[in-house]
């Protein structure tokens, strides 16, 4: 539990304090004497009167300082970028609220509240000359603060921020619990994210010397520590042991290296050499402030070897589509010709069908006898007759050839009308097939 108490002014507490003091002193002892004098002159009442001095002891050993846990710290710069500028410490506690404090008198200047605790402070810009503070609360809201004005919410996340780090002083990387990065603008838009495989334990942005320019690293649980240019990966470093943090620092002869500290307590340095020569090569142009994206190219030999595995692995895709297409032509003239033969077969059987129509009656009651011989072989399912005529009465006109049976039955008569002819036209039809396959008429006399 650490114990934090801002100061307004150092000359009203010193003051202040010595006379607080001096009569905090003398009511205790005055109430300290008077219970011992009530002790003494009423002896069964003493207990309570113990009692009562026991409280009056323990409430001067008291502290009367509000007590509050800090969840995180940094520093802002004041109003300019020189390395000997002055800055201001920036403290976020439990309660949600935070103490911007002078780093020389250690007096807090100014104090803004959130909804709730906080986990990470990220400043943005210099705080006279229009900074930001992007904060994160444990309520999964993240926003930011400017000077002298109320807090504004960028995004409610799906889950609770792990670690922020701002880069070049125009966004922030978010590390979310759900395994996702994602960057923040100065003015409060996501302009990308990504989800990565593992837990993120550590993040931190640098800048390469004598390039300008601006990437951020960050270590995941049981894997490494990854290296990226936005959502370009750039390096990978494996380590024997989980990364649970690690700095970025540039030493002397423009040198950079990554100080990492392992889980088992392991310490490790490495040498960020060979990503700098990548951006000395006279492909990375100086970024300014005011720009976040690092442009560079590749090396004459990083070039070449990947020219090379393009054409490699071009040359078997492109075996792979002449083989692909040469199969389905194949398949597509073999469905064609296997529809071709199946046509004519059918066309075949159907030239060959025939009908014999034959009846039986007198008046105006008939019997129609209906045969197809020359059906054994083929599909009837898809077969029927129609009956046609002008005053045919009967109770179907349209008959579903049976399967088994090859010989019909199909009683009828005719109407009482004798300008109108006798005349019966039988179809024999296919159910996918506009044309009969066959017919015949039959013409029935009169009395």
């Amino acid at each position: 539990m650490i114990s934090f108490s801002p100061q307004l002014d150092h000359k009203f507490v010193e003051e202040d304090g010595i006379t607080k003091n001096s009569v905090n002193d003398l009511t205790h002892i005055f109430l300290k004497n008077t219970a011992k004098e009530s002790c003494t002159q009423l002896p069964d009442t003493g207990k309570l009167f113990s009692k009562k001095s026991f409280f009056i002891s323990s409430s001067n050993k008291t502290h009367k300082i509000k007590k509050d846990v800090i969840t995180c710290l940094n520093k802002v710069n004041k109003n300019s970028w020189s390395q000997n500028a002055l800055s201001y410490l920036v403290i976020g506690t439990q309660q949600g609220e935070i103490y911007i404090v002078d780093s020389q008198s250690f007096f807090t200047i100014e104090k803004y509240k959130t909804s709730s605790a906080l986990m990470a402070i990220e400043p943005l810009g210099q705080w006279l000359r229009g900074g930001i503070l992007v904060t994160a609360c444990r309520n999964r809201k993240i926003g930011c603060f400017y000077r002298k004005k109320k807090f504004i919410m960028w995004e409610r996340s799906i889950s609770p921020v792990v670690v922020m780090s701002a880069i070049n002083h125009t966004g922030v990387v978010v590390v979310t619990m759900d395994k996702t990065i994602s960057f923040f603008s100065k003015q409060g838009k996501k302009l990308w994210k990504f989800i990565v495989q593992s837990y993120v334990l550590d993040l931190m942005s640098f800048q390469m010397p004598q390039t300008g320019a601006f990437l951020f690293a960050f270590s995941m649980a049981n894997f490494g520590i990854y290296v990226y240019d936005q959502k370009q990966q750039l390096d990978f470093m494996r380590v024997s042991d989980t990364v649970s943090c690690f700095k970025v620092k540039s030493i002397c002869n423009n040198d950079i290296i990554m100080v990492m500290l392992a889980k088992n307590g392991n310490l490790h340095i490495k040498s960020l050499r060979e990503l700098l020569k990548l951006f000395q090569s006279g492909s990375c142009n100086h970024q300014s402030h005011d720009n976040i994206e690092p442009k560079f190219l590749l090396t004459k030999k990083s070039q070449i070897y990947m020219e090379q595995t393009i054409k490699e692995r071009s040359d078997p895709k492109l075996v792979y589509m002449i083989f692909q297409r040469s199969f389905l032509r194949l398949r597509l003239c073999a469905s064609m010709s296997m529809k071709h033969v199946t046509s004519n077969m059918r066309k075949l059987q159907d030239r060959f069908c025939q009908l014999n129509v034959s009846f039986q009656g007198l008046g105006k009651k008939f019997m129609l006898n209906i045969s197809t011989p020359l059906l054994k072989n083929t599909c009837q399912e898809s077969l029927f007759i129609i009956l046609r005529s002008e005053n045919l009465i009967t109770r179907k006109k349209i008959i579903n050839l049976p399967t088994s049976i090859l010989h019909l039955n199909v009683p009828f008569e005719f109407e009482n009308d004798s300008k109108s002819s006798r005349k019966i036209q039988i179809l024999l039809c296919k159910f996918n097939s506009i044309n009969p396959v066959c017919s015949t008429d039959i013409v029935i006399g009169r009395e």
